[in-house]
């Protein structure tokens, strides 16, 4: 089932996020801080401009999205952007991600979006791409009728 987080998910999702963690390999600079996440979790639960959604089976987090809608700095248009997306690995060749993905794309919609962006970067502890991890967010959102429209680039201004 897909449905909208409800703050008292807040622990369930935790072990999603855990598992988010090690899967995508995050460390270093991109290792999640709990604490800050879910802070930004519970503020994104009550604003209007914010959507995250959950797929629960057998009362469990196995995945979830984050969506946001934002407007253009140069016009007026609305659009949406989705910022995380993450199934269970055991789960990852079923069309879970995809109902996540259209459920934001469908809020977007009817919140009178006029597209929807999805961020990929991910990078290494050394600040280079993990591209194991991009190609297969490549591979997704081509599957789902995305465009290419441009990449992202880091430039290291502090080493913690």
């Amino acid at each position: 089932m897909i449905r909208d987080i409800q703050i008292t998910d807040i622990n369930k999702i935790l072990d999603c996020i855990n598992l988010y963690e090690q899967s995508a390999h995050l460390e270093g600079s991109n290792k999640i801080n709990k604490e800050f996440l879910m802070s930004n979790l519970k503020q994104g639960i009550i604003s209007p401009n914010h959507k995250i959604v959950v797929k629960e089976m057998l009362n469990k987090i196995v995945g979830f999205a984050v969506g946001s809608l934002l407007q253009n700095h140069w016009n007026n248009q609305m659009y949406g952007e989705i910022s995380y997306i993450f199934v269970h690995p055991d789960l990852e060749g079923r069309s879970h991600k995809k109902e996540l993905f259209d459920e934001l794309n469908t809020w977007f919609m009817d919140e009178g979006c006029h597209y929807s962006l999805s961020m990929t970067h991910h990078w290494t502890e050394q600040y280079t791409p993990h591209q194991d991890y991009i190609d297969q967010a490549d591979q997704f959102y081509s599957k789902n009728d995305c465009v290419m429209v441009g990449h992202n680039y880091l430039k290291v201004l502090k080493n913690d």
